[in-house]
């Protein structure tokens, strides 16, 4: 308690100027703190370990994130009000401290922090996710037309997005915000990822943090601030665009399992592929997953070793345990061309190639509304593609999505 406030924030301070960051330590914490510290040891266990290792990132998305390391702080200090666990329920127990009443539609501030128990989770759930970097404006694009796809045909899943942060504060939450209001309901910002021996300026820029859609400390960031834990997660480019009410068959359980931990479509390349072929045999555009911390590892590291983008790595990492989706699911290159699938089959349309459908150019545009193939080699086509282009872009010129787009 002697620690509290002066010293504390001394601390708090220090650690907040070793890593470079401007943002203000919140009073809410002291005070929370200030209420719960009931032994000797709290005060000292607080400067030590979990808190000053994980400072950077909880400050960095601090509004999502303070009851989250707030309840772990709880929880290793043996607290009242400590996250707990039941067989069949995740539960998290906070409460909103004072001046933020605004988070009370996530921890019930009427509790005591003895009888606070909360369910917020029910296991087993999923999520739809994507991931974009704001640096190129087509993807962002890109997941504004994938959210309002995702609006009108998996109306009430949940919808999460990674956002690389590589912008300026202001231009990352105007991102944010054109996310939001497309339909995704939880926006997360993470760090850029680059492999050291990629060269800056290739064509993969931006894509590696994909990769951390297979950390479940990512996908179940939201667990304590929003209630929200994944034990899968359906995956979609930001390239791809969901045209029918099927894609909620990839909700389902059983299309996963520990034995096959991962779905996919056979890529449209796999038949012609060679034993130095670096793409692997399934297109990661579209995958139902079950987020693993040691897959995570595996790929991260393959990916971190060269320079090529994410499918490979998932492809080594998951070898003989892939489970197979029908093609209809990541609709891309030529599958249509190869007969794998029908356009009126498709649900998920998968524009692979370049450049994308979002493109802000008249030109481009004018052949987008045709109907027209403008990447006759890695573009998605075949007899009657023209339908998807079309349609396509009669949703980016409507009333509720023009204005989020790209001028």
């Amino acid at each position: 308690r002697e620690l509290l406030p002066g010293q504390l924030r001394n601390l708090l301070d220090s650690a907040r100027a070793a890593d470079g960051l401007a943002v203000p330590f919140p009073q809410a914490y002291v005070d929370a703190i200030t209420l719960t510290i009931g032994n000797d040891r709290g005060a000292t266990e607080l400067t030590e370990g979990l808190f000053l290792a994980k400072w950077p990132i909880y400050l960095r998305n601090r509004d999502a994130m303070w009851p989250m390391w707030f309840s772990e702080y709880l929880a290793a200090n043996g607290l009242p009000g400590a996250a707990c666990t039941a067989p069949t329920v995740r539960r998290v127990c906070c409460r909103a401290p004072r001046g933020h009443a605004d988070y009370a539609q996530c921890f019930d501030e009427t509790h005591s922090f003895e009888h606070c128990c909360e369910a917020t989770q029910e296991p087993g759930s999923v999520a739809f996710m994507t991931y974009l970097s704001p640096r190129r404006a087509a993807y962002v694009d890109g997941a504004v037309m994938l959210g309002r796809s995702l609006q009108r045909h998996a109306p009430g899943a949940v919808s999460f997005v990674l956002v690389e942060e590589a912008l300026p504060k202001g231009a990352m939450d105007e991102v944010e915000q054109t996310l939001l209001k497309a339909g995704w309901q939880l926006v997360l910002k993470v760090p850029e990822l680059h492999p050291k021996n990629a060269p800056k300026g290739m064509q993969f820029d931006g894509s590696y943090s994909k990769i951390l859609i297979f950390n479940p400390d990512v996908v179940n960031y939201f667990q304590h601030s929003r209630g929200m834990a994944f034990d899968r997660i359906v995956y979609l480019d930001a390239d791809s665009w969901v045209r029918s009410p099927r894609i909620s068959e990839l909700l389902r359980p059983g299309i996963v399992s520990p034995v096959k931990p991962v779905a996919a479509v056979r890529d449209a390349s796999a038949d012609s592929l060679t034993e130095d072929s670096p793409s692997g045999t399934w297109n990661c555009g579209v995958l139902v997953a079950m987020p693993d911390k040691g897959r995570f590892g595996e790929i991260f590291e393959q990916m971190m070793m060269g320079y090529a983008n994410d499918q490979p790595a998932i492809n080594d990492a998951y070898a003989g345990e892939f489970a197979e989706l029908s093609a209809a699911f990541n609709t891309h290159a030529h599958l249509v061309e190869a007969g794998r699938v029908r356009v009126e089959d498709v649900v998920v349309a998968h524009f692979t190639g370049s450049p994308k459908p979002t493109f802000a150019n008249a030109t481009h545009l004018a052949r987008v509304r045709r109907g027209e193939v403008y990447d006759e080699v890695y573009g998605l086509r075949g007899p009657g593609v023209s339908l998807l282009y079309t349609e396509f872009f009669e949703a980016m010129a409507s009333e509720d999505t023009l204005p989020l787009l790209s001028q």
